[in-house]
């Protein structure tokens, strides 16, 4: 679903807003690794799996559920113990559930009541009422949040975002910001979203510029001999390549040579409109798909 992709590609690109939700500091981030796994010798795909780099870090799965499913724990449940059995480093673990509300969930079957303690259900749609917000928080709230009080919270992010120094975290959240509002105004284009909600502002602030100049950097480093303007625009082509592949290896694994070379050769509006597919793609066929000629 949509839904779900929208979700995952924010817990790839920001895996701090996991994290943050769970009332943790973001910096536990730093001791993890976002991926989906593909439980051998089955059918099963754990969609989220947050798997430490330090063994006495616990490894977390999330789900993020936006329907209705009675059978959901049956469903979940023998895929992490599968998980958990062919991962003997795996001592400590725990199962993060995201839903909108929590009637779409039965209770926790008695036949499971046991792990209990390892499971945690967070309702998205109590978000708001989180006092002093992480940014990853407000982030999420803005996907759950009605259409209407979408314009309030995009406020409250830009005054937030506007005290964030460090371009490259800048600009990354401006970005997800906006593809969040692309995925919840699908009829308006990305500039008209710019002007409606002030991004078109905060992407002239210094910070954002510095972080983007850093994208041009990269295209002059590659022999960029071209004009200024055109220099400018080949340097954020080839910021956009290093993203999209960055976000394609952390949820499909490593991209073959073939794969890279066909995405770098990608104009710009073919970029942007790949980042745009991948919020639906649910399987590693999906890019070959994509790539080949029509």
């Amino acid at each position: 679903m949509k839904t779900d992709s929208i979700f995952y590609r924010l817990l790839q690109e920001y895996p701090a807003a996991f994290f943050e939700v769970l009332g943790q500091p973001s910096e536990t981030a730093r001791h993890y690794t976002f991926t989906s796994v593909e439980v051998k010798q089955t059918a099963f795909r754990l969609d989220g799996v947050f798997e430490s780099h330090t063994p006495e870090f616990p490894t977390y799965f999330i789900e993020v559920q936006f329907q209705e499913d009675r059978r959901f724990y049956d469903r979940t449940l023998p895929e992490i113990i599968l998980y958990l059995a062919q991962n003997e480093r795996v001592t400590n673990w725990h199962f993060v559930i995201w839903v909108a509300r929590p009637s779409l969930l039965p209770a926790l079957p008695v036949k499971y009541q046991l792990l209990s303690a390892n499971i945690t259900l967070i309702s998205l749609n109590q978000l708001s009422d989180v006092t002093s917000k992480p940014l990853g928080v407000q982030l999420i709230d803005l996907i759950v949040c009605p259409v209407q009080q979408a314009p309030t919270r995009v406020s409250e992010l830009r005054t937030r975002l506007q005290s964030v120094t460090e371009p490259n975290r800048q600009r990354l959240l401006v970005d997800l910001m906006e593809t969040v509002l692309v995925y919840k105004f699908d009829k308006l284009s990305r500039k008209e979203i710019e002007e409606m909600f002030g991004l078109s502002e905060l992407k002239q602030t210094r910070v954002y510029q510095e972080a983007k100049e850093e994208g041009v950097e990269i295209g002059r480093q590659e022999g960029v001999q071209i004009g200024r303007q055109e220099g400018r625009r080949e340097g954020v082509r080839l910021g956009e390549v290093k993203l999209l592949i960055r976000q394609l290896s952390r949820r499909f694994g490593k991209l073959s040579p073939s794969q890279q070379e066909r995405i770098t050769a990608l104009p710009l509006e073919e970029l942007e409109r790949l980042g745009e597919a991948l919020l639906d793609w649910q399987s590693s066929e999906d890019l070959p798909d994509w790539l080949r000629p029509a």
